[in-house]
């Protein structure tokens, strides 16, 4: 949302490192109405005295009767292919697959096809201690330069605690 994509929902969106997927399966939420869990089977509150089953489904009803269908390309791209068959899965659970296209490219060689500019939103790995720092410094050098150069166009919104591989 702090992308500005959900004002532009009718433009591209791509995640360069999706990891497991969550950016690229919410996008694919936030374009079809779907509310979020859906499809989940069990809730704790349904077991409470008070729950009043027949008001729930109808609340699931009407969330479902909300959905709608969205033809903008959602890309979720990772280098690995074992993140992507975990983000295939992850989105086929959240009832989105249909909607997001995945690809296995390294982010230092990205060669996307999309008709125009549109989003480009990613939180990519940067270590989990401060020792990491360093040796991540390189690759978002020129990470940097690839973003300039193939999505110059683009509005680019990169989720990241360490500002430090911002800069």
């Amino acid at each position: 949302m702090r992308s500005g994509w959900s004002k532009s929902k009718e433009l591209p969106v791509f995640d360069p490192m999706c990891g497991s997927g969550t950016i690229a399966i919410e996008a694919a939420m936030m374009a079809t109405n779907r509310a979020p869990a859906l499809n989940r089977k069990r809730w704790g509150f349904t077991k409470w005295a008070q729950h009043d089953e027949r008001l729930w489904q109808s609340i699931l009803s009407h969330a479902d009767e909300q959905i709608c269908e969205h033809d903008s390309p959602i890309v979720a791209n990772d280098n690995q292919s074992r993140l992507i068959a975990i983000s295939k899965k992850n989105a086929d659970q959240a009832g989105v697959f249909k909607y997001i296209t995945f690809s296995q490219q390294d982010a230092l060689k990205l060669k996307m096809d999309f008709s125009t500019p549109g989003f480009m939103v990613s939180n990519p790995p940067y270590g989990g201690r401060r020792s990491d720092i360093p040796s991540l410094v390189p690759f978002f050098n020129e990470w940097g330069g690839v973003l300039k150069q193939a999505f110059g166009d683009w509005n680019v919104s990169v989720l990241s605690s360490q500002l430090e591989l911002l800069r």
